[in-house]
């Protein structure tokens, strides 16, 4: 028969409180972690494949805000309008900025688009992002069609008016070619105050995902020092209206308008597309005078250049003025109150630009 020694078993006894607070705290960590731990590890390897393609994706609670029917790992990059009837159906992609990614974030417009799948059996892709303008969209567009493979019928392209600041501001410096593609690299510690930033997202996810104990997890995400220092962002809005204010130089609007071209040329690559419409709204500061400039401008000269105009349909911001006065919606009740890049209402944006989309330009 083995003898412990009284103080060795003085001492297991005296760890053994110690050693079942360890392992309850680990399940209570484990617990915490759990109901996140699947999701967080397919955001992590979806923001480590793309976020230096794309420069940034859908915010990471983008999922929490939507019915589970529409959420999955690539969500983050687009989202698909369920289908009810069986077989391939002709896709339509909508593109573009937080205006697009309304068409899914914004409950009205998703129920809308909806209802007119369910009625026709349309695949509708809604990959709009917020920030996104022409070279991200040809970068997404890329992706798309060789990662996932969408092959629409119909393309949708919706162009802000703060789309020209984005280019000019925010991406022109990170853009890169790679293979003949246009992708656009994620912000660098140089620009830690500007929004996209998404260093310290991808850390966190990244330790979430690991393969320490539970404990040691939360530890490092209590301890861990993100490395962000206080500094004005480069882009913030200020930059970016000043284009809309004071117009353009001769070089910054052959600059945007190459973004353009080359984003008509990528969608006409691609063999299935049959149509691009390309789509502009005008901000509230245009209805009070104080925009001069207006996207729709340089847009309408691409077109009437491009050797594909044929194929294409351009709803200008004049268009959608006149869709705004026939809804008979106030204007104080149309866009966001206090809202500086004039974001519609979410009555407005169903009832105007989800309503007039469907209706009217042949995405039936």
């Amino acid at each position: 028969m083995i003898k412990i020694n009284k103080k060795v078993l003085q001492l297991i006894v005296s760890a053994l409180p110690f050693l079942l607070l360890f392992v309850v705290l680990e399940l209570i960590s484990g617990i915490l972690i759990h109901n996140r731990y699947s999701e967080t590890e397919d955001k992590s390897q979806i923001y480590t494949t793309y976020s230096n393609k794309l420069n940034h994706l859908r915010d990471p609670n983008f999922n929490e805000r939507l019915p589970k029917e529409y959420t999955n790992s690539y969500s983050l990059i687009y989202s698909r309008i369920p289908v009810l009837k069986k077989g391939r159906t002709p896709e339509v992609l909508i593109q573009g900025d937080s205006w697009a990614e309304s068409f899914v974030a914004n409950t009205l417009s998703r129920d809308m688009f909806q209802k007119t799948a369910n009625k026709l059996g349309k695949n509708y892709v809604i990959a709009g992002t917020s920030s996104y303008s022409p070279s991200l969209m040809s970068a997404q567009l890329k992706i798309l069609n060789n990662d996932f493979g969408i092959f629409p019928k119909i393309i949708v392209a919706f162009i802000d008016q703060t789309d020209i600041g984005d280019e000019l501001c925010r991406y022109k410096d990170y853009r890169y070619m790679e293979n003949g593609e246009i992708l656009v690299k994620s912000f660098g510690s140089e620009r830690t105050s500007d929004a996209y930033y998404l260093e310290p997202y991808i850390q966190r996810m990244n330790i979430l995902s690991s393969h320490n104990l539970n404990l040691v997890k939360i530890v490092k995400i209590a301890t861990t020092k993100i490395n962000k220092t206080q500094q004005p962002a480069v882009c913030g809005w200020t930059e970016i209206e000043k284009y809309l204010l004071n117009g353009l130089t001769n070089d910054e609007s052959k600059y945007f308008m190459n973004t353009i071209s080359e984003y008509i040329d990528n969608v006409f690559e691609i063999n299935s597309v049959d149509k691009l419409i390309f789509i502009t709204f005008p901000h509230k500061k245009h209805l009070t005078g104080e925009f001069e400039y207006n996207v729709s401008e340089l847009i309408n000269l691409v077109i009437n250049q491009s050797s594909n105009r044929k194929k294409i349909k351009f709803i200008s911001s004049g268009d959608m003025l006149s869709e705004i006065w026939k809804s008979g919606i106030p204007i104080d009740k149309i866009f966001i109150p206090n809202d500086p890049a004039s974001h519609l209402t979410e009555k407005a944006h169903a009832e105007i630009l989800t309503n007039y989309l469907i209706n009217n330009i042949d995405l039936k």
